[in-house]
C-alpha cells in the first residue's frame, strides 16, 4: 500500500510539473508544438514503456517510445525525468444523475470518470463514445 501511494504521489507531481512548465493555455501566447520526453504514458490500454508524447496545437498527436530514433523532437522539450504522464485527470467518485454534467469534466482537466450509480439510463449515454469502456 505504500508502495502505491508513494507511485501516485509521484505521479502526481510529475503530472502538475508539466501543467506548470506548460504555460498559459491562450493559444496566442502557448507555443504550437511540445514534446514531453522519458515519460511513461499511462492510458486506456495500460502503461507504456518510456515514451516521448507530441504536443501539437494544444492536441496529443504522437506517442511513442523514446528509443526510436527517427522520432523528430520539435518545438519546447519536457523532460519528464522517467515519470509518469495521464492524458487527462480521473475522478473516482461520480454521481452521475444528469447527461449534461459530463460536459464539466473536460472542462476541468477530467477525462475519466468512474460512476457511483448503477442505472440502465447510464448505459444509454455510453452510446456514440469510442472510447469509453465498461468494467
Amino acid at each position: 500500500e505504500d508502495d502505491l501511494k508513494s507511485s501516485s504521489a509521484k505521479a502526481a507531481i510529475v503530472w502538475l510539473a508539466i501543467l506548470a512548465s506548460l504555460g498559459s493555455p491562450d493559444p496566442t501566447e502557448a507555443e504550437t508544438s511540445q514534446t514531453i520526453i522519458n515519460v511513461h504514458v499511462i492510458g486506456p490500454g495500460g502503461q507504456t514503456a518510456k515514451s516521448n508524447v507530441v504536443i501539437q496545437d494544444g492536441v496529443i498527436a504522437a506517442v511513442v517510445p523514446s528509443a526510436e530514433a527517427d522520432v523528430q523532437v520539435t518545438g519546447r522539450v519536457i523532460d519528464g525525468k522517467n515519470g509518469y504522464l495521464i492524458p487527462g485527470l480521473i475522478d473516482t467518485h461520480v454521481h452521475l444523475d444528469h447527461p449534461q454534467l459530463l460536459s464539466v469534466f473536460p472542462a476541468w482537466g477530467v477525462t475519466t470518470v468512474v460512476n457511483m450509480r448503477g442505472r440502465l439510463s447510464h448505459l444509454e449515454l455510453l452510446q456514440g463514445f469510442d472510447l469509453l469502456k465498461i468494467y
